[in-house]
Order: C-alpha cells, then sequence, then structure tokens
C-alpha cells in the first residue's frame, strides 16, 4: 500500500513544474485524498494496532485479519480467548478507534 502511494506521488512530483514546489508530506497527503486511500491505509493501522490492543499473547492465537465494510473480522484458535474477547467487543472498538483517531472499526466479528 505505501509502495503505491510512493508512485504515485514520485509520479505527481515528476510531472510538475518547478514554480509549484510542495513539501513531499503536503503531496502525499494531496495524493491520499485525490485517489481516496485515507481509508484503506486506517485499516492497514487497525490491523497493526490490533496486535498492540489484545497483545503479544492473544495476537498470537490470531491467525487471520481482514476488513469487510467497516467490519473487522479476526480469526482467533483459542475457543476460550475468543468467548473471552467476544465479551469485551465494545472495549475492543473503542480501544482501536481511539488508537486511530477516527472511528474506521464499526464491529469486530470474531471467528
Amino acid at each position: 500500500m505505501y509502495h503505491k502511494i510512493l508512485y504515485i506521488a514520485l509520479k505527481y512530483v515528476c510531472g510538475m513544474r518547478r514554480q509549484k514546489t510542495q513539501n513531499l508530506s503536503e503531496v502525499i497527503r494531496t495524493i491520499k485524498d485525490k485517489y481516496n486511500l485515507n481509508k484503506e491505509l486506517d485499516k492497514v493501522h487497525a490491523r497493526q494496532v490490533w496486535s498492540e490492543i489484545v497483545g503479544p499473547n492473544a495476537s498470537r492465537y490470531t491467525s487471520r485479519l481482514y476488513f469487510r465494510d467497516d467490519v473487522l473480522y479476526v480469526h482467533i484458535t483459542s475457543p476460550v480467548l475468543r468467548y473471552e474477547l467476544n465479551n469485551q467487543r465494545k472495549t475492543l472498538i473503542k480501544r482501536v478507534n481511539e488508537k486511530l483517531g477516527r472511528e474506521v472499526i464499526r464491529d469486530v466479528i470474531l471467528k
């Protein structure tokens, strides 16, 4: 995902004239807005944040993480851990969204 953004940013910068110099961070922000990549990057960050929030022991039992719409699907290999995390679903959603700074996840489905 990041490679795609950098490729588009370089393509955008190379096509600019010298009079329109911009910061690279401004160019990346412009490209993210233009190509609507903010939502996809938030999903990537949410996957990274998941392991931080549940901790190393619980993330060891996470076999698969993916998004469909604004729902995070998490495959947990331990039934006991799945039950415990299912009881804390609302808290997990709140913590992930707080860590990301906006509402990225509407719901978490544990399988």
